[in-house]
């Protein structure tokens, strides 16, 4: 198998860095294709992480479970409303436990007769960067397994510069391991499905890319990074290029998310 890159940036907000400012005139095409792939599948993990952390938080906060997490920094207000419950989660700039800085609020709301979960952040920002956009997680059925699905129709990280992600996600996933205990750490969850449209800005440039999900891929909340997926790929396509794959690891928490050719 032949591989384009070896190593992804995770979990870090980049917005207007390296990716995708480069320009240099001694660049090969086959260079220039390889930068732009490594851009867009970096956007990608850095979309994905960022929703597994609001599905934890849709998970979690019903429970008031927050020692020992990043919700240890926030203060976590309920309100009853006529549709069930709104909660509010408010960052003051704290430096959290997992050594992220968050400042804004997150307003969910909690309907008691679907159980859906809706999430919208208010001027909400994960170190620096602004993250926007209506996210809805929907209680379902998929192949007798109860899932949890994902809709996102307008999400948006933004830098301060302009730059930005857009995109729009439907999701499915389920509680794969760990579901009779209360303890965090042995919780495992899995990606059934997934499809994604990103539009992203670097320094003036627009890239349009889709993506979705090739095989199930797994989170697995015992490894420090515990949003990052550790199993599984996805395929993504630049508009102008082709196919391209993001293969996740073994399911193993040190394994380094790669780009492929081939699944």
């Amino acid at each position: 198998m032949r591989l384009l890159k070896t190593l992804l940036l995770t979990g870090i907000f980049f917005l207007g860095l390296a990716c995708n400012k480069k320009n240099d005139l001694t660049e090969t095409p086959q260079e220039a294709a390889q930068r732009a792939d490594l851009y867009v599948a970096t956007a990608f993990l850095s979309v994905e992480t960022v929703m597994n952390e609001l599905e934890f938080i849709a998970r979690q906060v019903p429970q008031m479970d927050i020692d020992g997490n990043f919700l240890s920094c926030a203060t976590i207000n309920r309100l009853p409303v006529p549709q069930g419950e709104k909660v509010e989660i408010t960052f003051n700039s704290n430096t959290c436990d997992d050594q992220t800085t968050r400042s804004g609020k997150l307003i969910l709301t909690y309907e008691q007769a679907t159980q859906n979960v809706f999430i919208n952040p208010v001027d909400y920002r994960i170190r620096g960067t602004r993250i926007s956009g209506n996210y809805m997680f929907e209680p379902g059925t998929s192949e007798n397994k109860p899932v949890l699905k994902l809709v996102v129709p307008d999400g948006a990280f933004t830098a301060d510069n302009g730059d930005y992600y857009h995109f729009s996600i439907e999701r499915t996933s389920h509680f794969k391991e760990g579901s009779s205990t209360v303890a965090i750490n042995d919780d495992v969850f899995e990606t059934l499905q997934a499809s994604y449209n990103f539009e992203l800005k670097s320094a003036g440039a627009v890239t349009l890319m889709q993506a979705g999900s090739y095989t199930p891929y797994i989170i697995k909340y015992s490894c420090p990074d515990k949003f990052r997926p550790r199993s599984g790929k996805v395929k993504f396509e630049r508009v102008t290029g082709t196919d391209r794959y993001i293969l996740f690891g073994n399911g193993n928490c040190n394994d380094l998310a790669k780009i492929s050719e081939t699944p």
